[in-house]
């Protein structure tokens, strides 16, 4: 809508005699400026202009951001010093010092190494000979130990004892063996007769009996148990102790490690470029190698190679598809603004007939048009850009941006500003040509024919190659790639289908006079202006319908295939957290989380079949606390079918059994020669912790553990893995049983489980498309605005004649939202009913892990709903709000006079 000065001004742009009307003349040096006079046509355009930069500029954006954040979930499956390089030397040195050797390999691996990126310094570590020690008198068993040293080894120990003084430090294990306390001496025993005293100054809990740490995870296989048992704990010293150590025991062949931690935190162009710093400084050690040098038979290795190519396998799954995506936001946001270069021309007919009639041809005309583009396609491409970089940071996949990411945004978002401007250019000497021809700019023999129909016909071939050829999953946490059918039959779908939906809605609109006809005055006044609603009313609730169905449609998929992915990972763990514990393990007191014990027993098999059973024997009023659950799986609840299987049955066992396809489980469990009766409770479609080998039955521990001792078996004798869910933050619960006396180890969480390259791509492709949707509705608000500025002037005449009759503005004001509400309204509907249908039938494919269990879940993004209601709502009542002022501020007059 204009101004009242745009009312007053709509045809006073044209030249008087005298004007000058030559290319450089005051009508094209002032023509930049002209749509100031025009706020709404210039708020059209820049509307339109800003989608348009948004959508250039957040695709490339979008796409470094993803780049960056697949990197950082690799580096969440490493640790610092794994990702960067380590480089390992054993073997003999001769002709110096012990500690000389290690300081002068240290120093020049710290001086090639020094332009990785890192968050934190170097860890070195030099590890002695295995030795045994000894106190005068001790007869018992040989006390081993390993002479090690590593920095900042004091802060990662937890110390129970020490004194002042030089010396070293021993497990308190090794202490209680030989009853020694700080400041007491003991003898160390190398090769051969050598013997050396040393003074203990601490004492600190052994490293084997605690949870791992990321500290002492590089060197993992020399602290930790490996199932059988524990390596000899570390007397931990200086690097000069434990290097003269070595020397006075005769051994000259220490352990040395070098390890240069990267950052965690780096874009996938910052870590390409540190791959290379770290490849620099490998092949230099190869070199010396192969000569002979000071890093003869040293190993080296990194991983970020690895994650690199990893992330970038992210980054292609996602990049097909939302360049395609992008290109349709693109031509979207182009249409629109050629709309408005139209209008423009038809909104200022009487000055374009008269520049014609003074010489000035459709060329010009269109070229005046373009430079009068310029200041809001400006004006739009720049906020566009500002606002991409705003959102992709907010909302990206990835905290950070490669460092040319925004600049090479905001030239293609310029290019894309260019092309606008040439459009607008062309799409207005078009239309000046056919106001000078006197032709009708629209075509109804054109618009008439059902468009919609062969939209529809290349939506049903988009859905049968889909429906041929399916969704690939990657191997090997490959992510799938996003067939263009997958973006396309959902766009195509909806288009037609809006279409058709929006024919059938204009011959219903007439309809309304007639229900309305009795209705108080602002109904009555909506229902006369839809039932002459121009094509452009229909055509802006297509648009609607399109955009909001879009945004529906991969809001729907996005939160179906978040569910499900998360239903997965949180099934294959059992809980938000899972680590395997010590047979026979007790629940630690007091903890801060819920959690539960779960046995986990092989061997079991039905009775009379060969069909093996995994059992897990669980605890049920804390695993109903614990352990996932989604009421799909079942129409009970967790904690009715715990209260269940928790009930003693006559002489069956109640048990819930899960991918029991054969119906095998009435026969009974049994193991070796004794069978136990089942009473089957319910099976549902998935548990967690369920096998995906074997069927899985779910069985009270203590339960299970009677029948077989009432027939006569022990199931104790049974193969059997013990193992602690937990929910919560993953990471607070591992520091939470680290605190307790529970052994445990390999941990899973569920947030790592379902952070493969597969869901990424799936799951970022579609929030993208989702993105893309919401700002597709800044178009629609565009359109909204070309179709009130096309009412404007019969609105203007209409609300004079009714306020001569009595009505008040509220009441027009009224009317202008209820004949907006309809039209909104009307896409709303279609365009969310559209993107459901679309959506189910769909989702099923994009079963990521059809492995793992649950199957596709669905989900409804009611909230998507909610918003996108609200935001018509409040744009239709401000558009509202503005034609009512409008057309108070309007002079009837002079629109009866420049009215055609």
């Amino acid at each position: 809508m204009s101004e009242s000065r745009g009312n007053e001004q709509e045809h006073s742009p044209a030249p008087s005699p005298g004007s000058s009307v030559t290319a450089g003349g005051p009508l094209w040096r002032k023509a930049p400026f002209l749509l100031f006079h025009y706020p709404s046509l210039f708020v059209a355009v820049a509307a339109s202009a800003l989608v348009l930069g948004l959508v250039v500029a957040s695709s490339l954006l979008y796409l470094s951001s993803a780049a960056s954040g697949a990197l950082e979930e690799q580096f969440r499956t490493v640790t610092p010093s794994t990702a960067g390089l380590t480089v390992i030397q054993y073997g003999p040195i001769t002709g110096v010092g012990v500690l000389e050797s290690f300081e002068r390999r240290t120093e020049t691996l710290d001086a090639a190494a020094s332009s990785i990126p890192a968050d934190q310094g170097p860890v070195r570590t030099l590890i002695g000979p295995g030795a045994v020690i000894t106190t005068p008198g001790y007869k018992g068993e040989p006390v081993q130990v390993r002479l090690a040293a590593r920095t900042d080894a004091s802060e990662n120990i937890t110390v129970v004892s020490e004194a002042s003084g030089d010396g070293l430090y021993i497990t308190d294990r090794q202490a209680e063996m030989l009853a020694v306390e700080p400041g007491d001496s003991v003898t160390i025993h190398g090769g051969g007769k050598t013997e050396v005293s040393v003074r203990i100054t601490g004492v600190y809990e052994e490293l084997a009996s605690q949870p791992g740490t990321e500290y002492w995870q590089p060197i993992s296989d020399l602290v930790y148990s490996n199932g059988d048992s524990s390596p000899p704990g570390f007397m931990l010293g200086s690097f000069s102790q434990i290097a003269g150590l070595s020397e006075e025991l005769q051994d000259r062949r220490p352990l040395s490690r070098w390890e240069y931690p990267v950052r965690t935190t780096l874009s996938l162009e910052e870590g390409a470029a540190a791959a290379g710093v770290i490849r620099g400084v490998e092949e230099d050690l190869e070199a010396q190698s192969a000569q002979g040098g000071e890093f003869r038979f040293a190993q080296h290795f990194t991983a970020l190679p690895d994650l690199l190519k990893s992330a970038r396998e992210t980054v292609g799954g996602v990049e097909s598809p939302i360049g395609i995506m992008s290109l349709a936001g693109r031509l979207v946001a182009l249409v629109v603004i050629a709309a408005a270069g139209v209008y423009g021309i038809r909104r200022r007919r009487i000055e374009t007939t008269v520049l014609s009639a003074r010489g000035i041809g459709p060329s010009a005309l269109g070229l005046k048009a373009a430079l009068e583009s310029i200041a809001p396609i400006a004006f739009g491409v720049a906020v566009g850009w500002a606002a991409s970089l705003l959102l992709v940071r907010l909302m990206g996949p990835g905290e950070r941006l490669d460092p040319g990411a925004p600049t090479d945004a905001l030239w293609s978002a310029l290019y894309a500003g260019v092309a606008a401007v040439i459009v607008v250019g062309v799409a207005s000497s078009f239309a000046s040509r056919r106001e000078a021809d006197g032709a009708h700019p629209r075509l109804p023999a054109v618009t008439n024919i059902p468009w919609e129909l062969a939209v529809l016909v290349l939506a049903g071939l988009s859905f049968y190659q889909l429906d041929a050829q399916g969704i690939a999953t990657g191997d090997a946490g490959v992510p799938p790639e996003i067939d263009l059918f997958v973006l396309a039959f959902p766009i195509l779908f909806i288009a037609g289908a809006a279409g058709l939906a929006t024919r059938i809605l204009g011959l219903l609109l007439p309809k309304l006079r007639d229900l309305w006809k009795t209705s108080p005055a602002p109904a009555y006044l909506a229902s006369r202006r839809l039932a002459s609603a121009p094509r452009l009313a229909l055509m802006l609730v297509t648009a609607s319908a399109l955009a909001i169905g879009v945004l529906s449609y991969a809001g729907t998929l996005v939160k179906s295939v978040d569910a499900t992915s998360d239903a997965k990972a949180r099934v294959s763990v059992g809980s938000d957290y899972a680590a395997q514990v010590i047979l026979g393990s007790k629940l630690p007191d007091d903890l801060p989380f819920p959690a539960t014990i779960v046995r986990e027993l092989d061997l079991v098999e039905f009775s009379g079949t060969s069909q093996g059973v995994t059992i897990l024997a669980v605890e049920p009023d804390s695993l109903a606390r614990t352990a996932f659950w989604s009421d799909d799986f079942s129409s009970s609840s967790l904690s009715g079918l715990m209260t269940e299987i928790a009930q003693p049955g006559d002489d069956a066992l109640p048990i819930l059994v899960v991918g029991d396809d054969n119906d095998y489980a009435e026969r009974g469990l049994e193991l070796y020669d004794t069978n136990v009766p089942v009473d089957v409770i319910d099976e549902p479609t998935a548990f967690p912790g369920m096998s995906t080998m074997e069927p899985t039955v779910i069985v009270d521990a203590l339960a299970l553990e009677a029948s077989f001792e009432k027939f006569h078996g022990a199931i104790s004798s049974a193969p059997r893995t013990d193992l602690i869910w937990a929910k919560g933050d993953a990471d607070e619960i591992s520091r939470a049983l680290g605190r307790t006396s529970l052994s445990f180890g390999l941990e899973r969480s569920a947030e790592l489980s379902k952070a493969t390259p597969s869901f990424l791509a799936v799951s970022w492709t579609f929030e993208f498309l989702q993105a893309l949707g919401a700002i597709a509705g800044m178009v629609v608000l565009a359109g909204m605005l070309l179709y009130l500025q096309s009412r404007q002037r019969a609105g203007i005449v209409s609300f004079a004649l009714a306020r001569r009759m009595g009505l008040k503005p509220s009441s027009y004001r009224l009317s202008v939202v209820l004949e907006l509400f309809t039209l909104l309204g009307s896409a709303l509907v279609i365009g969310v009913t559209l993107s459901l249908i679309a959506a189910r039938l769909i989702y099923t494919r994009f079963d990521l892990f059809p492995a793992l269990p649950p199957a596709p879940l669905w989900r409804v993004p009611f909230f998507v709903f909610a918003a996108t209601a609200a935001v018509l709502a409040v744009s239709a009542w401000v558009g509202a709000w503005q034609v009512q002022k409008t057309a108070q501020r309007a002079k009837v007059s002079e629109v009866l006079r420049l009215a055609e």
